[in-house]
């Protein structure tokens, strides 16, 4: 990664993989660790298992249920061939305790506010580690004030677009339980998008944050960047929304962090939240453009490192050859708003939105730069060389040799 000040993200901004893929995991991070960086650098997003066999989690879309904190399976791998895996991405965005001393887990999901609990739901913490159920987390360290080109005035303006975008939640709606389990159908995130213009989730960033080395009171029972328990004392967190059937959980994640960690930044430096949700369609439709990715349909999975290197932009080798792109940046939702909902892998097509208006969360003098490219010419000599090169080697070693016996006779 480039380092240029520039760039909205910090490129230090990190992943941290709590357990292997084969399942047998590493406590590289413990419980004590994880909510010390959660309390310190903000919501994080991790990897859970997400698939509709998790009748637990699927079963938080009955609304019949009451409550909405879940045991979760550790990951595995069966003799019969059955697994646990990491399949989903959701947002870590805190930590509660139950009445009889139970803590769990904070969670944010991509499933419509009609999940869980206004989109969120718990999920027990108990005697194992977290990479147990955690696959990885993802947090970003810091953000580059040149980037947003932003003033208090203009982010006043900004927020008065989405005048009930913050979700405010009520810890002592967590409740464990007696779930109400019902088999779902359908591929993760098969909700439809609600009907409201609500927006995101979270994440957040590395500025003037307290250094603590471990968590403090009034935070141990319960700490909540969803809520006022927090140390900014604001919720830093947009409304739930839906992927719908596409598969972008990574997306909405990631996102949330890049818009979260701009409203910590905002609140540290101005006093003022940052209440705009930014746009998941901006980057699906981009995304085909860009050389280098691993996944060019951001509807069949990615990853949180991956938006990185969409909104900041790559310079270096991969396995493509030398791969440079400017990044992409990110523009408000209401610019260019979600139309994936309905993805089919075989059907309908969603990335022909246009959305005219450019990134308006970058430097403006940052442009999109395509790779060059090649003449006619060029891919012809090319093609000549690839088909012949035996026959112009032996033909050139033919020449060089009647020249040397030409220069001796002389």
């Amino acid at each position: 990664m480039v380092k240029n000040d520039e760039y909205i993200l910090d490129s230090d901004s990190m992943t941290m993989t709590i357990a292997s893929g084969n399942f047998k995991g590493s406590p590289i991070d413990t419980l004590e660790k994880i909510k010390q960086t959660l309390y310190k650098y903000g919501p994080m997003v991790v990897g859970i298992w997400g698939h509709f066999n998790n009748i637990e989690l699927n079963s938080l879309n009955n609304p019949r249920n009451n409550n909405n904190i879940i045991s979760q399976e550790s990951f595995k791998r069966t003799v019969k061939g059955g697994k646990v895996e990491m399949d989903h991405d959701v947002l870590l965005v805190g930590w509660g305790t139950l009445t009889d001393n139970t803590q769990y887990w904070i969670l944010q999901n991509s499933w419509s506010e009609k999940f869980g609990y206004k989109g969120f739901f718990g999920m027990k913490i108990d005697d194992r580690q977290p990479h147990k159920y955690f696959y990885r987390y993802t947090y970003v360290k810091d953000i580059k004030d040149a980037s947003l080109n932003l003033d208090k005035q203009q982010i006043k303006n900004l927020n008065k677009t989405c005048d009930n975008c913050i979700v405010q939640l009520n810890l002592s709606k967590f409740k464990y339980g007696k779930l109400s389990i019902s088999r779902t159908s359908g591929t993760t995130g098969g909700n439809k998008l609600p009907t409201s213009d609500a927006e995101l989730n979270t994440f957040y960033a590395n500025i003037q944050k307290p250094n603590l080395s471990e968590i403090k009171n009034p935070y141990k029972n319960n700490f909540c960047w969803g809520s006022r328990d927090n140390w900014t004392r604001n919720s830093v967190l947009i409304r739930s929304r839906s992927q719908g059937t596409c598969g972008s959980c990574w997306l909405f994640a990631a996102i949330s962090m890049i818009q979260s960690a701009i409203s910590i930044h905002t609140i540290v430096n101005y006093k003022i939240p940052f209440n705009v949700p930014l746009s998941e369609q901006w980057v699906l439709n981009n995304m085909p453009k860009l050389d280098g990715l691993e996944y060019k349909n951001g509807c069949e999975g990615g990853n949180p490192d991956m938006l990185k290197v969409i909104v900041n932009g790559f310079k270096g080798l991969t396995s493509k050859g030398f791969i440079k792109h400017d990044g992409l940046g990110l523009i408000p939702a209401k610019d260019c708003t979600y139309k994936c909902s309905e993805y089919s892998q075989t059907g309908q097509e969603c990335f022909s939105r246009k959305c005219e208006k450019g990134p308006v969360f970058k430097s403006q003098s940052r442009k999109y730069t395509p790779p060059p490219k090649e003449s006619p010419y060029v891919k012809n000599l090319k093609k000549l060389w690839k088909d012949n090169s035996t026959y112009i080697i032996i033909g050139i070693a033919v020449i060089v040799v009647i020249i040397i016996i030409f220069s001796m006779k002389k």
